[in-house]
């Protein structure tokens, strides 16, 4: 299935940042160095709850649900049989979709960045595992990833696209050291790493869960057991139905809970003997809606 479209939830600030409860509030992340390429990296350390503390809440404040208890939530029943006939090639690898290179490039080069970073007229996920294996140490690389996964979110459609370019031009270097930094911690600390592009606000404006968790994803270049994986409201609306009641279909998640949905799909995927884990949000997202009307 291609997936045409943004996600109606992730709609930036003033939409997305507020809510869900609040940001992580012990959280500190300081600057990046302005500086387009480092010497010595240090990946500042981004606080996380301490032990015991209870998870913040998945809901849109006002709605003052306790969150769900996802400890013995079993997958749906239908996953299992569809994960035994999945085809990764084809279901992970294959799946793309047309991108219109003359628009990315205007407007990339509206902004003064490389006109050539979105080059692919047909970008599939193999070609973005393909881009990250530099992503975490080269901010150029990191930078082509970003807006490859941006683009294979939005396919024919650019909603917000301009706005999302404008707003990473206006601090490159720093912006793109951070990806460099988050595509680092995505292969051990999904929430850290999401921490890092959204410790409250998203870093880069108009770029809230459901595309930054495509980047945290993609950095893993394909990794059947990467730990980062996307985050959307079609994904979300399969999890409330399979009863993750508390979980907000909106976006706006704060990383704690982004942190119990990759848990639960590593639980689920070791459940279902699934080969990859990547496999599960496929599942999910093609079970919230039909093959007219999918959206990321």
């Amino acid at each position: 299935m291609t997936r045409m479209c943004p996600d109606a939830a992730d709609a930036g600030p003033g939409v997305t940042d507020d809510r869900a409860g609040g940001y992580d509030s012990n959280t500190s992340i300081q600057p990046a160095p302005a500086s387009r390429f480092r010497g010595h990296r240090q990946i500042q350390p981004v606080a996380s709850p301490g032990v015991g503390t209870p998870p913040r809440q998945d809901m849109t404040p006002g709605e003052q649900v306790r969150p769900t208890d996802l400890s013995n939530l079993a997958p749906p029943t239908s996953m299992k049989p569809w994960l035994s006939t999945a085809d990764p090639t084809s279901e992970i690898n294959g799946q793309g979709f047309d991108v219109n290179v003359g628009w990315w490039r205007d407007a990339l080069r509206s902004a003064r960045l490389d006109p050539d970073l979105v080059n692919h007229e047909h970008i599939t996920r193999q070609h973005l595992f393909s881009m990250a294996a530099d992503a975490a140490v080269d901010p150029i690389a990191a930078e082509r990833l970003l807006w490859n996964s941006v683009a294979w979110g939005l396919g024919s459609r650019k909603r917000l696209a301009r706005k999302r370019i404008a707003s990473f031009a206006a601090d490159r270097d720093t912006t793109a050291n951070l990806l460099v930094d988050a595509a680092v911690l995505s292969k051990s600390d999904p929430a850290a790493a999401y921490r890092l592009l959204m410790p409250h606000r998203p870093r880069i404006k108009y770029l809230g869960p459901a595309f930054l968790t495509k980047y945290l994803y993609f950095a893993g270049a394909g990794e059947p057991a990467h730990p980062s994986l996307i985050l959307d409201s079609r994904v979300a609306t399969s999890l409330h139905s399979a009863g993750w009641k508390s979980l907000s279909c909106k976006g706006g998640w704060p990383s704690s809970t982004y942190q119990r949905y990759c848990e639960l799909v590593e639980r689920w995927s070791a459940t279902c003997a699934a080969p990859r884990r990547d496999l599960v949000e496929r599942y999910l997202f093609d079970r919230s809606a039909s093959a007219a009307d999918q959206v990321r």
